[in-house]
């Protein structure tokens, strides 16, 4: 009896201690998963910006590697050169083997570059053409993802724009190329507002005001073998 009456007037939790307890859990749980939450996006902010550095320079080095190599010519009695030169497409011509690599006993092949939207990675790609020349319906293969903007300027041995109305294909000897990557998916916590520029001005089109992420890379590259 006297055991029963000990259990019995021991005291337990009251209804206002449990809510206090319960309230205190749930700040401490808000705290962690807001945490949690934090590191995550920051984490994948990072990785986004990672990715399209990434892209960005795999992209750039073929470009410059191929116009570095521009009118390579194996064969002095053939002129070879640029034959494309629009602002968001560029093609030109050397000798080179089967994959478009500069090659003294190969045969004389056009290589193109633009963006288009690829069905292997859903978005808009970096895309080269290589073919026999003039063959500009050869199909494309991605270099890199996710290159939405693919700019060039066109300048000439005296550093001035090239102006096709007073310029020759032949006078150009440089070219200076501006690519702009954007995330592969949205944030629907971010929005846009970037504006990207050549060394010349503006790009046309941005701000996009959307839920990606961008960056862009501007380089000046030498034709070396135009005008040779």
């Amino acid at each position: 009896m006297r055991d029963r009456a000990k259990i019995l007037s021991q005291n337990g939790f009251t209804l206002i201690e449990l809510l206090i307890a319960m309230a205190i859990s749930l700040v401490l749980m808000t705290g962690i998963y807001t945490t949690y939450r934090s590191q995550q996006k920051a984490y994948i902010v990072q990785e986004q910006m990672a990715q399209m550095q990434q892209n960005l320079r795999a992209a750039m080095y073929f470009v410059e590697a191929d116009l570095r190599m521009a009118g390579y010519n194996a064969d002095q009695e053939v002129n070879l050169g640029m034959t494309v030169v629009n602002s968001d497409a560029i093609g030109f011509t050397l000798f080179g083997d089967g994959q478009c690599n500069p090659n003294e006993n190969g045969s004389i092949r056009l290589i193109q570059y633009d963006i288009y939207t690829s069905g292997t990675y859903g978005g808009p790609t970096l895309g080269i053409r290589c073919s026999s020349s003039p063959d500009p319906g050869a199909s494309r293969e991605p270099i890199a993802p996710f290159i939405e903007t693919l700019n060039f300027v066109y300048l000439t041995g005296n550093g001035t724009e090239y102006d096709p109305l007073n310029d020759n294909l032949g006078d150009i000897r440089s070219v200076e190329v501006t690519m702009v990557a954007r995330a592969e998916k949205e944030d629907r916590d971010y929005s846009d507002s970037k504006t990207f520029s050549n060394a010349r001005g503006a790009l046309t089109g941005y701000p996009r005001n959307d839920h990606f992420r961008r960056m862009s890379l501007t380089k000046r590259i030498r034709c070396r073998n135009l005008g040779l």
